[in-house]
């Protein structure tokens, strides 16, 4: 095995079929090494399974899945991915909504099929940037207020997930558009600051773990995020109409 141990595993102790498994430090090297652990013998020592070749091929394929999951390089790579994902994701939401404003904004240029299509866009983007986010704050409260006993408990948080974000299209089509782009990031940020407040009431040990309580900070530091944006809709939306047209004609001309 190359590189450190992480632990041994002991199946069938002081058995004729006894078996020892040693796994490898994850996260030491950018291939991923899940997986690759030996086997022996617990009577003779003998190695009965090896790690598989890093023919190129497979060692491509974990080079890229240890890339994907960054599972080296220790908490500041994992936190330099996660603040280049939420750059990306800004990138990718303000586009969206940019787009559709820009286009929605002359209809009569580019005819009455496309004016409806911006229509349907609008309360698309706004399920695909808040309600997303708020289908995975979601996730975490189902995580801490389904019961544990639950039978497949796994696939009922997965459930929540996409019935939130359902239900995040279905708001953002009846409801006006600035309201919808308000009231959904509002939750969102409210269910982030209100994780930690879930943890205590429903976890026995909330913040022992460092994992976990970097969790919770990080939870709010969103909340406090999409708090920004919800704000400023709310200001937006209170502005005379009048006020807004002419803003938005400053903005064309």
């Amino acid at each position: 095995m190359l590189g450190p141990v992480a632990g041994l595993s002991i199946r069938n102790p002081g058995r004729a079929d006894a078996r020892i498994e040693a796994r490898p430090v994850l996260g030491n090297r950018i291939e991923l090494t899940k997986g690759q652990s030996m086997l022996f013998d617990g009577v003779s020592g003998k190695v009965l399974r090896m790690p598989s070749e890093s023919r190129p091929a497979p060692l491509t394929q974990r080079v890229m899945a240890g890339l994907h999951f960054a599972q080296f390089g220790g908490y500041p790579m994992r936190w330099l991915y996660f603040v280049c994902g939420l750059v990306s994701s800004a990138m990718i939401a303000t586009g969206l909504v940019l787009f559709t404003v820009k286009r929605s904004r002359r209809p009569d240029a580019e005819g009455a099929l496309a004016a409806a299509f911006y229509r349907v866009a609008e309360p698309v983007n706004v399920a695909v940037v808040a309600g997303l986010t708020l289908a995975c704050i979601g996730l975490f409260w189902a995580n801490r207020l389904l019961p544990v006993e639950l039978a497949q408990r796994g696939h009922w948080e997965t459930r929540v997930f996409f019935a939130i974000w359902t239900l995040s299209l279905g708001h953002a089509w009846l409801r006006p558009s600035l309201a919808a782009w308000r009231e959904q990031l509002g939750l969102a940020a409210l269910l982030c600051l209100g994780l930690p407040l879930a943890s205590a009431m429903t976890l026995e040990t909330p913040w022992v773990e460092q994992t976990r309580l970097l969790l919770e900070l990080t939870a709010c530091g969103c909340g406090l995020l999409l708090a920004w944006p919800a704000l400023k809709v709310h200001r937006k939306a209170g502005q005379p109409v009048a006020t807004r047209a002419a803003h938005k004609l400053a903005e064309v001309n």
